[in-house]
């Protein structure tokens, strides 16, 4: 039984119609089990296109977004599975094209933690990142 408030609950299917729109910025979190492929599948799903991927290490599900078409952009710190090995809808997009161009930015692991620190405060950027603007670290 679920403690959430009448209406206050949602299926998957509903959530990705109200909130995920084409064009958007989104990021799916999630370590090991703690990934959430319900949502990306359902994204897929319902064809949302030119999305704005953000991960710190963007792994299977973003892999298939983007092999779905879904993906225009993706922000990152590392790409890459360990367990299953590269990206190859990544790569084919990055080299070919394939299904789409896709546009590449990367950042380090404190960097993308400290963007996202700072869109959850609603800060422009943290002071950290701003000093250390174009520094290879």
């Amino acid at each position: 039984m679920s403690s959430a408030p009448a209406g206050k609950l949602l299926s998957m299917e509903e959530a990705v119609r109200r909130f995920v729109h084409d064009g958007d910025t989104l990021a799916i979190e999630g370590f090991t089990h703690l990934i959430c492929f319900a949502a990306a599948h359902e994204i897929i799903r319902q064809g949302r296109r030119d999305l704005t991927l953000c991960r710190l290490t963007p792994d299977l599900i973003y892999d298939q977004m983007i092999a779905a078409g879904c993906a225009r952009k993706l922000i990152f710190s590392w790409a890459g599975n360990p367990g299953a090995g590269p990206l190859y809808a990544l790569r084919r997009a990055v080299e070919k094209g394939v299904p789409a161009p896709l546009e590449l930015e990367e950042y380090t692991h404190f960097g993308m933690a400290a963007r996202m620190a700072a869109g959850l405060t609603a800060l422009a950027c943290l002071a950290p990142l701003a000093a250390s603007a174009g520094a290879l670290v």
